[in-house]
C-alpha cells in the first residue's frame, strides 16, 4: 500500500512546538527582554493584538518595512532610520526565534508520536510531506533505524551532507519549508544538512571545517516568504510531494486547517481519486475541506498513534462524506501523548502507569506491542492485570493474547490468569 501523508502545524504542537500565536506572545517576551527597541516593540505588541496574534502578518509587515528601506530611496524617499534599523533587528531576533522554538521537540515524544507509523503497521510505501521546520520525524526514525529519504546524502564521517535527490529506499520526508538542520550556503543555490543544527542570529553564519561548502546561513522558509521556495531544492521536493500524491492509494491530512490554498488544492485533488482523511478536531466540511474527504475528529496524536495504526492493520478506512469519531465518542480535546509517554517511561512508577492506563482505556485508545508487552511484565502485580484492558483494545489483540497465556501458565500471580480467563470470554 502507498500512503501518503501531510502534517501540518498540529502534530508539532503536541510535541512542545508552540503554535504560531503562542509563539508569536512568547516571541514579544523574549524581544522585550532582549530589548530591540521599546518603542517599536510596542507597536509590534498593538499590531499583533489588531491581526488576532497573527505572526505571519507581523512577519509579512517586517519584511516590507526592510524592504522599502532599499527601494524607496530610488525614489527620493527613505524609511526613518531607526524604524529600519528596529525592524531589521526585529527580523533577525524572529528567523532565530522560530528555529530555536523548532528545536524544543525531545526525541522521547517524538519517538512516541511517530514510532506507530513508521515502525510498527507493517509493509507500506510512506511519503509524509509537512511545512513543519521541527525534526520529530527524523529524530523518531532514527531512534528505531528506519531510514528517512529526505533529498540529502548521507553524512557517513562528517558533519554535513548536501542535496543529492530522493531515492526509492525508506520512508520519503518531503520538508516543503525547509529544516531546522538545512542551511543556506552563502552567496549560492546549495543547501546543506548538518548533523548539529545551531539557531543562528541576522548576519551570523557557520563554516564547517571543509572549504568546498563555504559559509552557512538559514534555510529556513519563513511565513511570507514562500517565493524563496522557487531556489532549490524545493522545487523539487514540490513535485516529489504531487508525483507521490498522485500515487498513492490513500492520503491523510493531520494538523493542518487547510487554510492554505495550496494545501486545499491538493486536499481535493487526493480526495477526488483515493480515500482521503482530513485530520483535526472539531472539523467540518464547508471550510475548505474537500466534499468527498472523510473528516476524522481527533488531536494529531490520538491519530498518529492509535486510530491509523489500527485502521492501516484492519484495512478499513471511513467512507467518504463522513465525519467520524474513533473511542469513546466524547470527542476530547486533550493530547494522549503525556499517557502513553508514561507507559513507555522506565522510571515511572507502576502505579503513575496504572493511573494512564485507565484514561486510555476509557478513550478506546488501541496500542500496539511495542507499547503494551512491557506493561504485562511476568505477568503478576496490579500494573500487568490493569495492562490486559489495553490487550483487549489492541490492534495487535491476538499476538498480545498469546503472549498473556504463556505468562498466566507461568505466573504465581493467580489474579492475572483469572483476569485474562476473563478477558478471552468477551
Amino acid at each position: 500500500m502507498k500512503l501518503f501523508v501531510f502534517a501540518g502545524a498540529g502534530a508539532s504542537v503536541e510535541l512542545g512546538v508552540p503554535a504560531m500565536r503562542l509563539m508569536a506572545t512568547e516571541l514579544l517576551e523574549h524581544l522585550e527582554a532582549t530589548s530591540s527597541g521599546d518603542s517599536f516593540v510596542a507597536s509590534l505588541r498593538t499590531r499583533l493584538d489588531d491581526t488576532g496574534g497573527d505572526l505571519e502578518q507581523l512577519i509579512e509587515d517586517i519584511d516590507r518595512i526592510c524592504g522599502a528601506d532599499q527601494v524607496l530611496p530610488a525614489f527620493g524617499h527613505k524609511v526613518a532610520p531607526d524604524l529600519s534599523e528596529s525592524a531589521r533587528l526585529t527580523r533577525s531576533e524572529i528567523e532565530w526565534f522560530v528555529q530555536h522554538s523548532c528545536e524544543r521537540v525531545r526525541a522521547e515524544g517524538a519517538a512516541t508520536l511517530w514510532a506507530p507509523l513508521l515502525h510498527d503497521v507493517g509493509d507500506i510505501e510512506l511519503t509524509i510531506a509537512t511545512t513543519n521546520y521541527d525534526r520529530s520525524i527524523e529524530l523518531a526514525a532514527q531512534r528505531y533505524g528506519v531510514k528517512i529519504s529526505d533529498g540529502f546524502g548521507a553524512f557517513g564521517q562528517r558533519e554535513w551532507s548536501t542535496w543529492s535527490g530522493f531515492t526509492q529506499e525508506g520512508v520519503r520526508l518531503l520538508k516543503l519549508h525547509g529544516s531546522t538542520d538545512w542551511y543556506q550556503v552563502v552567496d549560492t543555490p546549495q543547501v546543506a544538512k548538518l548533523r548539529h543544527p545551531m539557531p543562528l542570529f541576522g548576519g551570523v553564519t557557520l563554516q564547517v571545517a571543509a572549504d568546498e561548502l563555504g559559509a552557512l546561513g538559514s534555510a529556513l522558509v519563513l511565513p511570507s516568504r514562500e517565493k524563496r521556495t522557487n531556489s532549490p531544492p524545493f522545487p523539487q521536493i514540490s513535485h516529489e510531494m504531487f508525483a507521490t500524491s498522485r500515487a498513492a492509494d490513500a492520503a491523510v491530512f493531520v494538523g493542518t486547517s487547510l487554510r492554505d490554498v495550496d494545501v486545499q488544492s491538493l486536499a481535493a485533488e487526493c480526495a477526488a481519486r483515493v480515500p482521503t482523511l482530513i485530520v483535526g478536531p472539531g472539523m467540518a466540511h464547508g471550510q475548505g475541506i474537500p466534499p468527498e474527504a472523510a473528516i476524522v475528529d481527533s488531536m494529531a496524536a490520538e491519530f498518529l498513534i492509535s486510530t491509523l495504526p489500527r485502521m492501516l492493520s484492519e484495512g478499513a478506512w471511513p467512507e467518504p462524506k463522513s465525519v467520524v469519531r474513533f473511542g469513546d465518542g466524547e470527542g476530547h480535546q486533550d493530547s494522549i501523548l503525556h499517557e502513553v509517554n508514561t507507559l513507555l517511561d522506565a522510571g515511572a512508577a507502576d502505579q503513575t502507569k496504572c493511573i494512564a492506563i485507565e484514561s486510555l482505556w476509557k478513550r478506546s485508545v488501541s496500542l500496539g506491542t511495542r507499547e503494551i508487552r512491557p506493561l504485562l511484565g511476568v505477568g503478576s502485580g496490579a500494573l500487568a492485570r490493569d495492562a490486559l484492558a489495553l490487550v483487549d483494545l489492541s490492534r495487535d489483540r491476538a499476538e498480545l493474547l498469546d503472549t498473556c497465556e504463556q505468562l498466566a501458565a507461568d505466573t504465581t500471580d493467580a489474579s492475572f490468569a483469572r483476569d485474562l480467563a476473563l478477558l478471552k470470554q468477551g
